[in-house]
C-alpha cells in the first residue's frame, strides 16, 4: 500500500509541476485525490444520493448564513485525516477549481486556525437536514 501510494504521490506531482501549480495546489490536488476524490469524482460531478455534486454548486454555501461553517463541518471534511492547515488549503483549492462562477467577490480564504475551531463541531446525523435547511436559503 505504502507503494502505490508514493507512486501516486510521484505521477500527482510531475503532472501538477506540467501544470505550473503551486505546492500549495499541487498538494491540495492530491489531498483531494487521496481523501475525496473517490466518492465526489474527479471533478467533483459524483450524483449519488448520499454523495453531494460539488461542481458548480459548492461555493453557493458561502452566501447563505451558515454554509461557511457547513463546508468544514461535514463529516468527510471534519474528520479527514489532514492538518488544520492541509485541510482549509484543501477548502480553498476545491471552492476555485469546482466553482469559481460561485466565489463570492469578497471570499476570505479558510485559514488553519478557522478550520480548526470548525471542525471540532462536525456534524453527524443533522447533516441532510443542515444541507437542506442551506440549500432552501440558497434558491431564495
Amino acid at each position: 500500500m505504502r507503494q502505490i501510494i508514493i507512486g501516486a504521490w510521484s505521477v500527482f506531482v510531475a503532472c501538477s509541476a506540467a501544470f505550473g501549480e503551486s505546492g500549495v495546489d499541487r498538494l491540495a490536488r492530491t489531498d483531494w485525490t487521496i481523501q475525496c476524490r473517490g466518492c465526489h469524482g474527479a471533478e467533483g460531478e459524483n450524483s449519488r444520493n448520499d454523495v453531494p455534486v460539488l461542481a458548480g454548486e459548492v461555493a453557493k454555501f458561502l452566501s447563505v448564513e451558515g454554509g461557511r461553517a457547513f463546508l468544514i463541518q461535514v463529516p468527510g471534511v471534519a474528520n479527514a485525516p489532514l492538518s488544520d492547515k492541509r485541510l482549509a488549503d484543501l477548502t480553498n483549492w476545491m471552492l476555485v477549481t469546482f466553482d469559481a462562477a460561485h466565489m463570492p467577490d469578497d471570499f476570505m480564504p479558510y485559514q488553519a486556525s478557522e478550520v480548526g475551531k470548525l471542525r471540532k463541531i462536525a456534524l453527524s446525523v443533522e447533516v441532510n437536514a443542515v444541507r437542506r435547511h442551506l440549500r432552501t436559503a440558497i434558491e431564495r
